[in-house]
C-alpha cells in the first residue's frame, strides 16, 4: 500500500525531472495571485525571515496531512532555507541566479495544507498544461503546470506539492 510519504517523495522526483525539461524561454506573463483562496499562516520562524529578507524569490512546498515542508530560495542572498512545519531546520548555499531571470510574484502562504483543485483555480484559473505520469507508482497523481513558472501535484483531490521557478526573460 502506498503511503502519502512515498507518494510525495515520488512526486518530488518527477517534478525535478519536469523542471529540468521545462525551463524554457517564455513570453508568458509573470504569474501572480489573481484570487482570494484561503491562505496558510506564517510561523514565528518564517515571519522572522519575511521581516528580514521579504518573501522568498521561489519556493517548494510539500504537504502530507497536517505536515508541511518548505524550501525558500533567495537568489540575492544565495541561500535556500528549510522549514519543517514552519520551524527553521537548515540552510544551504544557492548559486546566484544569472541576470535575465524573473520569478512569479507568489508567496508560499497562498498554498495551504488540504488545498483542493477548486481552491487552486481561485488563484490561477486554468493550468497551461496538465497530465498524469503513466507509472504505477504515480497512479492517481495529477500534474499541473502554469506557464513553466509553477508546478503543482495533486493526489486524492488535494495539493501535495507546489514549486515556483525562475524563468528567463527575452
Amino acid at each position: 500500500m502506498k503511503t502519502t510519504k512515498d507518494i510525495v517523495l515520488k512526486v518530488v522526483f518527477v517534478m525535478a525531472v519536469l523542471v529540468v525539461t521545462a525551463i524554457l524561454i517564455s513570453n508568458e506573463p509573470i504569474l501572480e495571485s489573481i484570487g482570494q483562496a484561503p491562505k496558510a499562516a506564517l510561523s514565528i520562524d518564517q515571519q522572522k525571515f519575511v521581516d528580514k529578507l521579504g518573501y522568498p524569490d521561489v519556493f517548494v512546498v510539500t504537504m502530507e496531512g497536517d505536515r508541511r515542508k518548505e524550501i525558500w530560495t533567495y537568489f540575492d542572498h544565495e541561500k535556500h532555507f528549510y522549514f519543517n512545519n514552519g520551524v527553521f531546520s537548515d540552510h544551504r548555499t544557492q548559486e546566484k541566479l544569472p541576470d535575465g531571470f524573473v520569478w512569479p510574484k507568489l508567496r508560499p502562504t497562498e498554498f495551504k495544507n488540504g488545498m483542493t483543485e477548486k481552491e487552486l483555480e481561485q488563484i490561477f484559473n486554468k493550468p497551461t498544461a496538465a497530465g498524469r505520469v503513466n507509472l504505477k507508482i504515480m497512479e492517481g497523481i495529477k500534474f499541473y503546470d502554469y506557464y513553466n513558472q509553477v508546478k503543482v501535484a495533486i493526489f486524492d483531490g488535494k495539493i501535495i506539492y507546489v514549486q515556483t521557478l525562475p524563468v528567463p526573460t527575452r
